[in-house]
């Protein structure tokens, strides 16, 4: 994944270029800024965005509009295109047609008058807009303009698009200006673009956990499950489908594509989702901000509300709110029209018809039963002396009929006989002693015999028809799906069974009859935290320590030790997964505390520990064991709050029937919306009798933004009227990491409550759902209800139902049944294994033809197998509890086939290879294999299926550990994990070495091997008088480096630049061997030694440092020496001058020398100079060794040498006409030997005005001059008069040269003639190398705040010498380093234009004091305000 890579050729179109013409650093660039638009140009090369063209980067060059729309086609995978006939420019021969297209298809691009001006400049507004567009950011409040002097200019259709990109901090402007007319540059383009979208996803893409920055997704396929987003997220216009489950974005969720398919769960966006587009639902999402003309909202989801801001809206989605805005026209919400700044709430889909619902003419079930009499007969108890007979009849699971056995009998050793067949191998448990069993029945049956032993028992049950009991398959679906609310704290519960694991489905659908609802085996207690106001903290967690069981299982909890891998309290998330976040908590404990009338014991955790340092609900687990010594575990709830209380501010005076907004402040959260329960206290029971109401989010209330909370109270728009009486209000609002917070407010227009009695509940009666089984974090958590898809296993709910009817007392199946009758109609049945539902609509139509319908009849009824299985399920319990979470790729999915692994050794195709009864239907339903974590499916060439073995081929394999998930339709997924095991080359062994003297080379052939131990290799070495040091491939030492190369087939090695003769000995090792291959070998010849490159440096004792001035010489030399002073060994310290020299140490440093060439510079420290005269012995590979003597007490005194006082005036010019790497003319002046004076040259004028320096050899359309000392030449470019004009070339010590210069004929050289030189003697009384006074520092000419940050101080390009002479800056006494302006306490500088750029950090006085040094001027001293004035 490229971070921050807008597309390798997003720029590049803008300058014609291809798209694989990218530049590697600014520092290619001869024209690289280092004011304001550095930053963003230098993420723009280093990312591919920009590429420049002949060594120019062009930052001010300008944007026509046709490359704008090209640039942002590709930036979003633009795929439709659009009609241009009715624009008259739109010229279907040049080379933008089809970006145009693309654009308007997009909408970024409109056109004005017909016309869309391709390849007219487009400006900073229209800029704007098209960036707001693509990005959703139209609706900005222009009063932000206020800010900006020419704000008023800008163009009254981009105002709201300019302001919103204000807004985001994406526009500043500049000197207080937004310049919206001016033309877009190219580095103001990447500067925005760079800032808006950081990251760009594509297909092949692996993205992080965790991003920083929007990111845009542009293709299918891009993996986003369980990433964090911190920024928007942008779903481009080329995506078709996305899915966005478990996603978490910090800022907005974008969807510019996504028509065939959006899905949504656990989704989280905390500044909303906005489409931008036609998109097509799948999961559950609270709402979307639509803002596209004409685009809908469709699919089998659920979506919340959706407010639409744009005309011809239009929302399909079943029960979802519809809010038209204000000014808005033709939206609508199913068939229903909703006029602007109204709701209205899609109906629900059609469920069949007619036909299917008015199932009363054959509901009338008496047919079915026989008529009134066997009716009567099917719901009375024949009591026998075996068992009692009972017909129980639509139970809503099933109809019945029972036998409740006698004392001495059960259906062991019982035959069962009806309308004279033999049954009794259909009769099953309802009691888990088969005291209490039942037969399945589709019919009435006339009678029923039981024969137990000698004793024979005949009921009659009722007219008899025909196949009374059901004796096929399937005559229940396998479960059942219904929905209703679960408080929260139960949704997310985890249960566990004996062993400590994870109880998700019932272990056995029979009850023990007489057995009572198992207690929560370790309750807990934890009163919300409030952190103090640095953050800190400790969570409280109690428990109960009165029974010896409790304290057992409390005094056996591990104490806290640092280095255990899982300690015994862990923290974990609260949420359906409960990842684990952090397993070894720090934690103290506390025993007997008194706590009401018992006793209590606690567990104390500090906050602020491993991913525990944000606010908001966790669990806490507490692993133990129980007296008996069995694992046993408790999870309990924790609850840390901000310890800023939000607040509530009311936004308009309250009033009936009217919305009433609230300004919200200190509700900053991560999740999509942190409100877990809101109630209304006041005038809001019948007839306005005080009380306090539960509101509903989406239908009563909503949070729009962290800042932003909106009680609904129109009543047109099917909203109910919370204000509907005069009187005093209180909203409260309970949150997820956040204290309880309220607004108290009254309404004085509504209707008179009726006087009553005020009726007062505490606050226990009052809390809505039953009792919870497991502990909780003290703050009413468990009033916010979730709504859950519930699964019940049928033949549980049809066990329990039974036992209802006959009113058996059972206190699990009572529970179970509470759950039944409290949550919804039937939602959905399945089987196992089932992809699709059948709708429970449909099903229970069905029931109701007959005395019971298998589902064995229905199963084939494709037209109402409709329902997509749930997103997450919880299974109820046989105790009446309710299972851990499931999501659809577990729930009611059947166990996969778990495969045998062979042939896993390296070179073989390795093969799963499955058994079993459904291992066939497994096989056959397989849908996908995802090798080692990969999001894509496995492609068919890299395995073979084969009967009931798959073949994984060896090509994508690797060496270890290698797993392959296997996803199947119907059955959950799982991952086989194996080790591909490593198959070694035996007797493996280097070959004598073929040297040739000649290239250097040696060569090594690994004998008994066909390449793999070539291909494993990891590291090579070579051993040389003793001394050891490893061998890379080319390039990555030196050029001089000894480097290996390895043949196509892998059998050989060879070793290039083996230059010295000696005795060596090489070694070779390889991954997954265990011994090194070694061999030795020698090169003939005598060792030649490369001369010194500077014998004769000069030397300086510098702040006690003797330092060696060495000049430019090779880095092979200086960078591989050893040290001897005196001949004691001197170390290398390389952090030298940022840390001292310690004794007998040495570093090497370089610095810029007078004529700007490197100077390399040998740094001693003193401690072994003992002598008058010291010897300094340097060596190097490959060079003689370097005997330099240093003078102890003089040797510091000498300087680094001067400018020659030999250098003369050339008296010879003559000139020439060129082109530069730019294509720009140029002129060429050329000395005879003035290699020495071009050095010292330090100005041109022409006409007497100053002419610019030059960094390099490009003049593009300016002036300036570029001095090569090498070719003795000076080049410039100036406009030359027809008349002779003087040109002047000062040097240093006075040696300047006058030149009379004419225009030559066209492409021809100038006339060039020496008017007059200096030879240095004048004014100066013959100290000719006398250094000259200090120059007065110049004033600049503008100061200025740069609107990026930081200060701007122009000298112009007049005073460019001046910019490069500057040495160092103070700012109230800060020094500024050279270096980036964006980086604390630096400065930078273009000297070709005179700028200084200095960083804001040390601005902080309202009158601030500058002080600049420079080489050979004056200090200056400046006065500069805090908003960027030059002060007097």
């Amino acid at each position: 994944m490229n971070k921050k890579r807008t597309l390798a050729m997003l720029l590049a179109g803008a300058m014609l270029l291809p798209a694989n013409a990218f530049a590697a650093s600014p520092e290619d660039f001869t024209d690289f800024p280092t004011d304001w638009s550095a930053a963003g140009l230098r993420s723009a090369v280093q990312n591919g965005l920009l590429n420049g063209s002949n060594g120019q980067i062009n930052s001010s060059g300008l944007l026509i509009r046709a490359q704008m729309a090209a640039i942002v086609n590709r930036a979003f995978a633009a795929r439709k295109t659009a009609d241009l006939s009715v624009y008259s420019d739109a010229n279907t021969s040049a080379w933008y047609y089809n970006d145009l297209e693309l654009a308007v298809a997009m909408r970024t691009f409109q056109g004005a008058n017909g016309k869309l001006n391709p390849e007219a400049p487009i400006t900073r507004e229209e800029a704007f807009v098209v960036l707001a567009r693509a990005f959703a950011l139209e609706s900005g409040d222009t009063s932000v303009l206020n800010n900006y002097t020419d704000g008023a200019s800008v163009s009254a259709w981009a105002r709201s698009s300019v302001a919103a990109l204000i807004e985001n901090g994406y526009v500043n402007g500049a000197n207080g200006k937004l310049n919206p007319k001016n033309s877009i540059t190219r580095a103001e383009f990447a500067k925005v673009i760079s800032e808006m979208a950081s990251t760009y996803a594509d297909a092949d893409d692996s993205l992080s956990s965790t991003v920083d920055g929007s990111v845009i997704v542009r293709e299918n396929d891009v993996s986003l499950s369980g990433k964090t987003i911190n920024g928007d997220l942008i779903i481009a216009d080329g995506v078709s489908r996305i899915d966005l489950t478990g996603v978490t974005i910090t800022g907005r969720i974008v969807l510019r594509g996504g028509g065939s398919g959006v899905t949504f769960k656990d989704t989280k966006a905390g500044k909303g989702i906005i489409a931008n587009t036609d998109i097509a639902v799948s999961g559950s999402v609270d709402s979307i901000t639509v803002v596209a003309d004409g685009a809908k909202i469709t699919g089998s989801g659920k979506v919340g509300a959706v407010q639409a801001n744009a005309d011809n809206v239009t929302v399909s989605t079943s029960g979802t709110k519809v809010t038209a805005a204000n000014g808005v026209s033709g939206v609508k919400a199913g068939n229903k029209s909703v006029a602007a700044g109204k709701t209205e709430t899609v109906g629900a889909a059609a469920s069949g018809g007619g036909s299917s619902s008015g199932g009363s003419s054959s509901s009338g079930g008496g047919s079915s039963s026989g008529g009134g009499s066997s009716s009567a007969d099917s719901g009375s108890t024949i009591k026998a002396e075996i068992a009692d007979a009972k017909v129980i009849a639509h139970t809503e699971a099933g109809s019945y009929l029972t036998l409740t056995f006698g004392k001495d009998f059960s259906l062991t050793g019982t035959t069962i006989i009806v309308d004279g067949a033999d049954v009794t191998r259909y009769a099953s448990k309802v009691t888990d002693d088969g005291k209490i069993v039942k037969l399945p029945l589709t019919a009435q049956p006339g009678s029923v015999t039981l024969k137990n032993g000698n004793k024979t028992q005949t009921t009659a049950l009722g007219t008899a028809e025909a196949n009374a009991v059901y004796t096929g398959e399937h005559y229940l679906p396998d479960y059942y799906v219904k929905h209703g609310p679960l408080a929260y704290w139960d949704y997310y519960l985890t249960n566990y069974d004996d062993a400590g694991k994870a109880r998700v489905l019932p272990s056995k659908t029979t009850f023990s009859v007489g057995t009572a609802a198992i207690p929560n085996e370790h309750p807990s207690y934890s009163k919300a935290t409030v952190l103090n106001a640095d953050g800190s903290g400790s969570v409280v967690i109690m428990y109960n320590y009165n029974t010896a069981e409790e304290k057992a299982w409390f005094d056996n909890i591990a104490a806290y030790n640092a280095v255990d891998s899982e300690g015994a309290v862990q923290l974990v998330a609260y949420d359906q997964y409960k990842s684990t976040w952090n397993r070894n908590l720090r934690f103290t404990v506390e025993k007997n505390v008194n706590h009401g009338s018992g006793k209590v014991a606690t567990i104390t955790i500090p906050f602020n520990q491993t991913n525990f340092t944000n606010n908001g609900r966790y669990y806490v687990r507490v692993r133990s064991t129980d007296s008996a010594g069995k694992p046993s575990v408790a999870l309990s709830s924790i609850h840390v709050q901000q310890n800023k209380k939000p607040t509530l501010r009311i936004q308009e005076n309250p009033a009936s029937k009217r919305n009433l907004h609230f300004a919200v402040d200190n509700l900053v959260y991560g999740i999509t919306s942190p409100i877990e329960e809101v109630t209304l206290t006041g005038p809001v029971g019948a007839n306005g009798a005080p009380d306090t109401i539960k509101l509903e989010n989406i239908t009563d209330y909503f949070l729009f933004s962290q800042n932003l909370f909106v009680l609904y109270n129109d009543t047109e728009n099917g909203t109910t009227d919370h204000l509907k009486y005069k009187g005093k209000y209180t909203l409260t609002i309970k949150a997820n990491g956040f204290q309880d917070f309220s607004c108290d407010f009254t309404v004085w227009n509504g209707e008179e409550p009726v006087t009553q009695s005020a009726v007062t509940f505490d606050a226990i009666s009052r809390a809505t759902g039953g009792s919870s089984s497991g502990g909780s974090s003290g703050d009413s958590s468990g009033g916010y209800a979730i709504s859950t898809d519930f699964l019940f296993d049928s033949d549980l709910i049809a066990n329990a139902l039974v036992l209802g009817q006959l009113n058996v007392e059972n206190s699990y199946a009572a529970l179970v049944r509470d759950y039944w009758n409290t949550t919804s109609t039937l939602d959905a049945v399945c089987n196992v294994k089932d992809t699709m539902y059948y709708d429970g609509t449909a099903y229970t139509t069905a029931m109701n033809k007959a005395l019971w319908v298998s589902y064995a009849e229905l199963m084939n009824d494709n037209t109402n197998r409709t329902v997509n299985p749930p997103h997450a399920t919880k299974a109820v319990l046989e105790d009446g509890l309710r299972g851990d979470i499931q999501n659809s790729s577990e729930s009611a999915r059947g166990e996969a086939v778990t495969p045998a692994v062979s042939d896993n050794q390296q070179g073989k195709d390795v093969k799963l290879t499955f058994t079993g009864e459904e291992s066939a239907e497994y096989l056959s339903k397989i849908t996908g294999l995802y090798l080692n974590g990969g999001w894509k499916p496995l492609d068919e060439k890299y395995y073979a299926m084969d009967g009931n073995t798959i073949t994984l081929k060896q090509d994508l394999l690797h060496i270890g550990s290698n797993s392959v998930r296997i996803e199947a339709s119907g059955y959950k997924t799982q991952d086989v994990a194996f080790a591909y095991e490593k198959t070694n080359e035996q007797n493996a062994a280097l070959s004598d070495a073929v040297v040739d003297k000649a290239a250097q080379t040696v060569t090594f052939t690994v004998e008994n091997s066909d390449g793999d131990f070539l291909k494993n290799l990891y590291s090579v070495t070579l051993t040389k008088d003793g001394n050891t040091s490893s061998v890379w491939t080319m390039g990555v030492g030196g050029s001089d480096s000894v480097y290996y190369s390895l043949s196509d087939d892998y059998t050989t090695i060879t070793l290039h630049n083996v230059k010295d003769p000696g005795s060596y000995s090489v070694s070779v090792k390889a991954n997954y061997y265990d011994n090194a291959l070694t061999k030795e070998f020698a090169v003939e010849g005598e060792v030649v030694q490369n001369p010194v490159p500077n014998s004769n440096p000069t030397v300086e004792l510098k702040d006690g440092v003797y330092k060696l001035h060495f000049g430019d010489v090779p880095f092979a030399w200086y960078h591989y020496t050893s040290i001897t002073v005196n001949g004691q060994s001197y170390k290398l310290n390389n952090m030298y001058p940022i840390y001292s020299l310690n004794d007998a140490q040495y570093s090497w440093t370089t610095e810029n020398a007078a004529d700007y060439s490197n100077d390399c510079i040998l740094c001693l420290s003193t401690s072994a100079f003992t002598e008058d005269n010291n010897t300094v012995t340097i060596s190097a590979d490959g060079y003689k060794d370097l005997t330099v003597t240093v003078n102890k007490a003089s040797g510091g005194t000498t300087t680094k040498p001067t400018t020659p006082s030999t250098v003369t005036v050339p008296t010879t010019v003559t000139a020439s006409s060129k082109y530069d790497n730019g294509y720009n003319p140029y002129y060429e002046l050329k000395f005879d030997n003035a290699e020495a004076w071009l050095k010292t040259v330090t100005g041109v004028t022409y006409d007497n005005k100053a002419v610019s320096p030059l960094d390099s050899l490009y003049f593009g359309y300016g002036d300036g001059y570029y001095i090569d000392t090498e070719n003795n030449t000076i080049a410039f470019h100036v406009s030359l008069g027809y008349s002779a004009k003087d040109m002047v070339i000062s040097a240093e010590n006075n040696k300047n040269l006058t030149l009379s210069i004419t225009a030559g004929g066209f492409m021809q050289p100038p006339i060039v003639s020496i008017k007059e030189t200096t030879s240095g003697d004048s004014g100066n009384s013959g100290a000719t190398d006398q250094p000259s006074a200090d120059k007065t520092a110049p004033q600049p000419t503008e100061v200025k705040k740069s609107f990026i940050s930081g200060y701007m101080i122009t000298f112009g390009s007049e005073n460019a010498d001046y910019v490069k002479a500057i040495t160092g800056i103070k700012v109230n006494n800060t020094d500024y380093k050279p270096g980036s302006f964006n980086t604390d306490n630096q400065y930078s500088s273009t000297v070709k234009t005179g700028d200084l750029s200095l960083n804001e950090t040390a601005f902080t006085e309202t009158k601030n004091t500058i002080t600049i040094h420079a080489t050979g001027y004056t200090d200056l001293t400046l006065t500069i305000t805090k908003d960027g004035k030059l002060a007097q």
